[in-house]
């Protein structure tokens, strides 16, 4: 009998300890005893629908705009965009509402982005668009 005495508690504990190591992840109840809890349901993947191919065409890029107009003296003064300072001698289309309005020759001085241009044809007023013809 008194092997017996030893024995009971061993087994008890061993059966305790087995019942601690077991993996209950896979029952959902296990953590919450009041009550059965539903896995969450699993995502699909989105679903991806082919839009239709756009062609884009970029229009002429702008060289500037007429920051100052002397219609007396014929002449105008173009304020460019950053590395895009038009070379002397060069003529440029002068664009109103993307309607070609009048025609410009460069002719200097040039300072930082400003540049001074005769008005060759047409006419001009500040704000509108110079660019490429």
């Amino acid at each position: 009998m008194t092997v017996m005495r030893w024995q009971l508690p061993l087994v008890l504990g061993l059966a305790g300890l087995v019942g601690c190591v077991t993996d209950n992840s896979s029952d959902p109840s296990a953590s919450y005893p009041g009550g059965k809890v539903s896995a969450p349901a699993k995502r699909k993947a989105p679903v991806v629908t082919k839009t239709p191919t756009l062609i884009v065409t970029p229009a002429a890029g702008s060289l500037g705009k007429i920051s100052s107009v002397n219609v007396d003296a014929r002449y105008v003064v173009v304020t460019c965009l950053p590395g895009g300072l038009p070379a002397v001698e060069r003529r440029l289309a002068v664009y109103r509402d993307g309607l070609k309005v009048g025609e410009i020759k460069i002719t200097g001085p040039q300072l930082d982005t400003n540049t001074a241009a005769d008005i060759v044809a047409g006419e001009c007023r500040i704000g509108d668009e110079v660019r490429e013809h």
